[in-house]
C-alpha cells in the first residue's frame, strides 16, 4: 500500500508559495488520505490491473514533466482529429453564465501522463459561472495519447485555452 500511495505523491507537480522567501528552506506536514481499496477499485473500474497495460509504448520512469516543445511526438487525441474538434463537438455552454451574460476566457494547464490521463490539472486564469468546471469536464473526457522522447511517452505539461462567448455578448478579455 505504501509503494502505490508514494507513487501518486511523486506525481504531484508541487509549487513555492509566492510569499515564502527564495533563501527559506523547511520540511512541510501534510496530511494526505489514501485508501488502497478505493484504488484498487477504481483501477478494475477503468479495465486494468496496471499502468502498463495502457500504452504500447515503453514508457520514460524519471516523472520528468516535459514542456510541449521538448517532446518528439507531441500529445494526441484519440477519440477525436484534435482538441478543439472535441471541444466543438461536446462544449455546453453553463446555465449560469448563460444566465448572467458572462463571456471570457478559461485558461488551463495540467500533465498528459504517459499512460493517457491527466493529472495536476490547474486554472490558470479562471472565469465565473461554471466556466472554470466546463473546462475541466472536456479536457478530462478527452482520451489523450502521450507524447514521445526517444520512443518513450513521457509526462507533458498541456496548456490550452477556452473561450466562452455568450450569445448575443462578446468576448471581454
Amino acid at each position: 500500500m505504501q509503494k502505490a500511495a508514494l507513487d501518486v505523491f511523486k506525481r504531484i507537480l508541487w509549487e513555492k508559495h509566492p510569499n515564502e522567501p527564495k533563501s527559506r528552506l523547511s520540511d512541510e506536514k501534510i496530511k494526505v488520505s489514501f485508501r488502497i481499496k478505493k484504488y484498487n477499485k477504481l483501477v478494475k473500474k477503468r479495465g486494468y490491473k496496471s499502468l502498463s497495460e495502457l500504452t504500447p509504448y515503453e514508457v520514460d520512469s524519471t516523472l520528468k514533466v516535459y514542456n510541449i516543445n521538448q517532446v518528439d511526438e507531441k500529445v494526441g487525441v484519440k477519440n477525436a482529429s484534435s482538441v478543439n474538434d472535441f471541444v466543438a463537438q461536446n462544449f455546453k455552454f453553463p446555465g449560469i453564465a448563460l444566465e448572467r451574460g458572462i463571456s471570457g476566457r478559461v485558461s488551463v494547464e495540467f500533465v498528459v501522463e504517459p499512460y493517457g490521463y491527466i493529472s495536476n490539472v490547474r486554472i490558470t486564469e479562471p472565469l465565473a459561472g461554471g466556466c472554470n468546471d466546463e473546462t475541466i469536464r472536456l479536457m478530462r473526457a478527452i482520451e489523450w495519447e502521450a507524447a514521445k522522447v526517444d520512443g518513450k511517452a513521457v509526462r507533458t505539461l498541456y496548456r490550452y485555452q477556452l473561450n466562452f462567448i455568450n450569445p448575443g455578448g462578446s468576448l471581454s478579455k
